[in-house]
């Protein structure tokens, strides 16, 4: 591993993973002058055995204003809100006409009239905090005696196991299952193919796929609560309120006491 010093250095990851690499290369922190760290995290509270990963750096930039306050709730550093980029893909073009794009519609069996509502989700992102099983509740009870609602839910990081993890999926026709890895203009191509998005979500520190939902004018249903309170308005989104819920020991990675947001359902339909 070839390894070059730089007087001002960047560190894109969550404080956990910059302290890991400070205990591997401790150079990384020691001969730069300048240490900026860009760091990840999705709950209101940041764990007290952590504090000193944040002192790493000489100041903090993180995606929203929610990470912006727990860490300010622990470190009196610089530490400022920038929203991450988000760049709308394109459809690939070839002399004019597109090329690999897909027809999601006629691709899963979905009629074109149909409304569509989409949400997508990461195994590895744990399936406690993204909660699914929400959002297709909520569907299931919108789209009981109806024929033209539809649910298509976007499975990143499909594994073998993957089955196990979703046995509590109800067997109906009108909720299609997308586990290929698609390139950020057939992602365009499934946004494109929906009416809806659908995040009832516990906590979020950014909330991309939001975002690119907005950018591809879809109409939004989500609580207001954690990263997306930044952007979500009543203009853009219908908002359901939501209960705060203990994180319990192995809901979330390094969380020892903390809590998130419990949708309401009922609002959602």
């Amino acid at each position: 591993m070839t390894m070059e010093t730089y007087e001002n250095s960047m560190f894109f990851m969550s404080a956990m993973e910059c302290q890991n690499l400070a205990n591997v290369h401790p150079t990384l922190f020691s001969e730069p002058k300048k240490k900026l760290g860009y760091f990840l995290w999705e709950l209101p509270d940041f764990p007290d055995e952590y504090v000193r990963a944040l002192k790493l750096v000489d100041h903090i930039w993180c995606p929203t204003k929610f990470v912006q306050e727990a860490f300010f709730a622990k470190s009196k550093q610089l530490i400022l809100s920038i929203p991450l980029p988000v760049i709308q893909a394109r459809p690939e073009q070839d002399n004019g006409n597109s090329i690999n794009a897909i027809d999601f519609r006629k691709t899963l069996d979905i009629p074109k009239e149909a409304f569509v509502s989409l949400f997508m989700f990461d195994m590895r992102s744990t399936l406690n905090r993204k909660n699914p099983q929400a959002t297709v509740e909520a569907f299931s009870q919108f789209a009981k005696g109806k024929k033209d609602a539809y649910l298509i839910l976007k499975v990143n990081r499909w594994q073998r196991d993957v089955h196990e993890s979703l046995q509590w999926l109800p067997k109906s026709e009108n909720i299609k299952i997308v586990k290929e890895t698609l390139s950020p203009a057939q992602l365009t191509d499934l946004y494109e193919a929906s009416n809806c998005y659908i995040s009832l979500h516990r906590s979020e520190g950014f909330g991309r796929t939001l975002v690119e939902a907005l950018q591809h004018g879809l109409w939004l249903i989500s609580c207001k609560y954690s990263g997306p309170a930044d952007f979500l308005t009543n203009q853009n989104t219908h908002l359901v309120s939501w209960e705060p819920k203990t994180v319990h020991k192995g809901d979330y990675p390094h969380n020892t006491h903390s809590t998130w947001a419990e949708p309401s359902v009922a609002e959602t339909v």
